[in-house]
């Protein structure tokens, strides 16, 4: 599942966090460390975003909620939905997504739906787990000012709503 998710952003984050440390000179290990940390910072970034577009407000999000959903986009809540519900739960999903627009008794019916599977529990899990995981990867390098707006970055990117 994670593979699916790694090639859309946290690739990106992945590389960008790595050039960083080749940029700065840093050593093989400091440049490992680093790309570890992209790895799993992207990673937690694109699970929130897949998330946020069902649970956020469209005002707050920018976008219309759902719209992933419909534009049959693979994120990691299709992804874990899909492996882990039963038949008439994808049914369900699946005649919602078939409306053109997203009113909101289909968002509240998918939103129900993820929840009862525990796909968000399991998406905000995901998120934490990432985030932890990404902060360890940061305790092997020495304080910097660099390292500490990493580590804001990183509580930020756990925190946002949009």
């Amino acid at each position: 599942m994670l593979q699916l998710i790694y090639q859309k952003t946290a690739k990106l984050i992945e590389v960008s966090c790595e050039m960083g440390g080749i940029l700065g000179d840093g050593t093989s290990d400091e440049r490992e460390t680093l790309r570890q940390f992209g790895t799993n910072l992207g990673l937690a970034f694109q699970i929130q975003d897949d998330l946020l577009d069902i649970i956020s407000e469209e005002n707050v999000l920018g976008k219309p909620i759902g719209s992933d959903l419909v534009e049959q986009k693979k994120s990691y809540i299709t992804v874990h939905f899909y492996s882990t519900a039963a038949q008439s739960e994808i049914d369900k999903l699946e005649m919602c997504l078939k409306r053109y627009t997203m009113d909101a008794d289909s968002i509240n019916t998918i939103r129900t739906l993820l929840e009862k599977n525990k796909t968000i529990l399991s998406a905000r899990s995901s998120i934490q787990n990432h985030i932890t995981d990404a902060l360890q990867c940061l305790d092997k390098l020495k304080t910097t000012n660099a390292k500490e707006n990493l580590i804001l970055l990183s509580l930020q990117l756990r925190d946002r709503l949009s």
